[in-house]
């Protein structure tokens, strides 16, 4: 009796052990940073400046062409809002800069500026804690030794996804799967996704490389909310109905991509224009990346202030955000696709064209 009793409490004890596990995982990110105390961050309509809302393509240290970038459509500092995609940092010349830059922008609440993370984001940030713990980065992660503390504090709270209420957008680094509640997409996902494969259920499974059979994940995203993401370098620029994919290739010669979507207060006023008559209850409904509205008309306004866009459930293209797209030519080609970088690059910082 009391070896039964005995191997009922190991059994118990292995059975709340891996049950705690996922409990564990959650506590980390997909590098084993510490999760941000807000990992879906919601922009809320009333912290939006007065002006338009720019969503910048992945930045990879290129201060000087994001400088380039905002004078090209004339940002306002301060009345204009600016989100950006995720990977501010590593292959370009000038990654620490670039963090010290947007998170003071994100510091201040009056300059209406906000960031997801990418996974160069994620990675450098398991750098600089080890960089903080004096163990070996790499010659990949020199620079990290020129972050302030402050710096990598900001990195350590970057969302991996962001909601901006009001435009009925979603900003994520990599890719989303579709018919998937935002709480239970995989964080990895969230920043290294590339494809999506069906599997034989029906379902989707997200890639970060392609194989036989997948596709490009934005071309089948149904909304309801219109997804702006980067990371794809290789496609460049991805104009699909409800996914807009902003990694142009700044970093290998390309060019750095903003979409620009119009002041809210204008496009509640084609709201009104085109439905005088107000939102139906449903489009009251707050809507999940995956899910289904019942709504069919072109635009409703809802009751918080935002709209439901588009067609089809309430999904909204670029054309009906009335986003145009702005971008500007790299300086040089700082490293080619697939990482090729000399190492007197990483060494000394300086740059050079590579062939």
């Amino acid at each position: 009796m009391g070896g039964m009793l005995s191997m009922l409490v190991r059994s118990c004890k292995s059975a709340l052990s891996r049950q705690r596990t996922p409990l564990v995982e959650q506590r980390t990110t997909p590098s084993g940073n510490p999760l941000p105390s807000v990992v879906h961050q919601v922009v809320q309509q009333q912290q939006l400046g007065p002006g338009r809302l720019l969503l910048v393509g992945d930045v990879h240290g290129c201060l000087d062409e994001l400088q380039q970038l905002l004078l090209e459509v004339g940002f306002k500092r301060g009345i204009d809002n600016l989100v950006f995609v995720g990977d501010l940092v590593n292959k370009g010349p000038k990654s620490a800069e670039v963090v010290s830059t947007v998170r003071q922008w994100c510091s201040d609440p009056q300059l209406h500026t906000w960031a997801v993370r990418g996974n160069h984001d994620e990675s450098a940030l398991k750098a600089a804690r080890l960089h903080a713990q004096q163990q070996p980065v790499g010659a990949k992660y020199h620079w990290v030794g020129l972050l302030e503390p402050e710096d990598v504090q900001f990195l350590a709270r970057l969302p991996f996804s962001l909601q901006v209420q009001g435009y009925n957008i979603l900003v994520v680094h990599a890719g989303l799967v579709p018919g998937v509640p935002l709480q239970q997409q995989e964080l990895t996902m969230l920043i290294k996704m590339r494809e999506l494969l069906r599997g034989p259920d029906g379902s989707w499974q997200g890639l970060e490389k392609g194989q036989e059979g997948s596709q490009a994940w934005a071309g089948v995203w149904q909304g309801p909310q219109h997804v702006f993401f980067g990371h794809d370098a290789k496609r460049r620029l991805q104009d699909c109905p409800y996914a807009t994919g902003l990694d142009t290739g700044c970093v290998y010669g390309g060019r750095l991509t903003a979409c620009v979507l119009p002041p809210l207060a204008d496009l509640l006023a084609k709201v009104n224009r085109l439905d005088p008559a107000g939102a139906s209850s449903s489009a009251d409904q707050p809507l999940e990346p995956g899910g289904n509205s019942s709504s069919g008309s072109k635009l409703k306004s809802s009751s918080t202030g935002g709209f439901w866009l588009g067609g089809q459930g309430g999904r909204g293209t670029l054309t009906d955000l009335g986003g145009r797209l702005v971008s500007v030519a790299s300086a040089v080609a700082y490293e080619k696709p697939g990482g090729r970088k000399s190492a007197e690059n990483h060494r000394t910082g300086q740059w050079m064209v590579l062939p």
